[in-house]
């Protein structure tokens, strides 16, 4: 039978939590540890010990501490959710998701457990699953904003747009100036073609991050959709320059660029996009047709064949090879590239157009 602690040791706990509460994480740290020098198989010590490791960015620590703590109780659904979170930041989402369903099966009624799991079935991609989390979680707390958000993002992913706006809306209702709610209520609508909607709520999330480089590029992105191409330029020169290693920004950047006739730093930069990005084939192809539109034939034809290299039934740069081809004077193998780039995506327009525009005329 367990003893309970000396009361010194509850005072000394209290004191800790006083101070951890209040963000005095150092002098938490340095009580909880007092306790488990006396007592090292104290689990609320361990467990808080822990919850301040993985606050100060120690998740490693943390699960080790709070490890300790569930084997003098494993029936600690506070135990078990924090673990889960710690597991969840390593990576371990198995285990996170372990420990999420531990938790929310031991406090039911605790929305804050059911919305932990349901982010943990998020991350391992059982979607479907983390919906129910997340309706269970909001079940007890109608207008708890993060689950609103959550839900939403589950929803996009499960193709249900318009049920997706609507949580992402009653997040906002809640929480108005929720920029993370605002950024992704402005990528639903974007993919929806509601562009101006969508470049408001972006101008929203701005305003509650400045500088957050991936809002400001996803704006540009919209803005450039809109034909409002120098505002996108400047937007997005501003989010490279605050976060140049973020891809997404660079690509928007060099398509920008391009349609704004500033050919020659739209080379360069696709040039850093795809040294920084092998990957991104379509940033090869788009530099193709760069190098093509100026005249520059024979590296156009390598950014081609390097984008084939990757993913070798691209229609994009079969078509582009073929007009590499025919602005060589080489007509029939043109012809042929583009009957290679038709097999690839059947009725692609581009393709189609040049094949017959290369077709005899009686």
């Amino acid at each position: 039978m367990a003893h309970p602690p000396p009361s010194h040791l509850t005072s000394a706990l209290a004191a800790a939590t006083r101070h951890h509460h209040e963000g005095r994480l150092r002098e938490a740290e340095a009580i909880y540890k007092d306790i488990l020098r006396e007592s090292p198989d104290h689990g609320e010590a361990l467990h808080l010990l822990g919850l301040v490791a993985y606050q100060s960015g120690r998740p490693e620590q943390a699960i080790a501490l709070i490890g300790k703590a569930l084997i003098a109780d494993d029936s600690n659904a506070a135990f078990h959710d924090n673990i889960g979170l710690a597991y969840r930041v390593t990576g371990n989402i198995e285990d996170a998701v372990k420990h999420a369903r531990r938790a929310a099966a031991l406090d039911r009624t605790n929305p804050g457990t059911q919305f932990n799991l349901a982010c943990a079935l998020d991350a391992a991609g059982r979607t479907d699953e983390a919906v129910s989390a997340y309706q269970r979680a909001l079940a007890v707390v109608p207008n708890h904003a993060e689950a609103h958000n959550g839900i939403a993002n589950a929803f996009m992913r499960l193709g249900r747009a318009e049920q997706a706006i609507g949580h992402y809306r009653r997040a906002l209702s809640i929480r108005a100036g929720y920029g993370e709610a605002h950024h992704n209520l402005a990528g639903a609508l974007a993919l929806q073609g509601r562009l101006e909607d969508a470049a408001n709520h972006y101008r929203a999330a701005l305003a509650a991050d400045p500088a957050a480089a991936e809002t400001q590029a996803a704006l540009g992105a919209v803005l450039m959709r809109l034909g409002k191409t120098d505002n996108a330029i400047t937007l997005l020169e501003r989010a490279h320059a605050g976060a140049p290693d973020n891809a997404d920004a660079l690509f928007f950047l060099c398509d920008a660029l391009r349609r704004g006739g500033r050919r020659a730093e739209a080379a360069d930069h696709y040039h850093k996009l795809v040294s920084m990005r092998p990957d991104l084939v379509d940033a090869r192809c788009n530099l193709g047709n760069l190098l093509l539109e100026t005249g520059h034939i024979a590296d156009a034809r390598a950014a081609y064949d390097a984008a084939l290299a990757r993913r070798p039934s691209l229609a994009n740069a079969l078509v582009g090879i073929g007009r590499c081809e025919e602005a060589e004077g080489r007509q029939d193998s043109a012809s042929d590239w583009y009957r290679k780039a038709l097999a690839a995506a059947p009725g692609d327009p581009l393709a189609s157009q040049l094949l017959t525009a290369l077709a005899p005329r009686n």
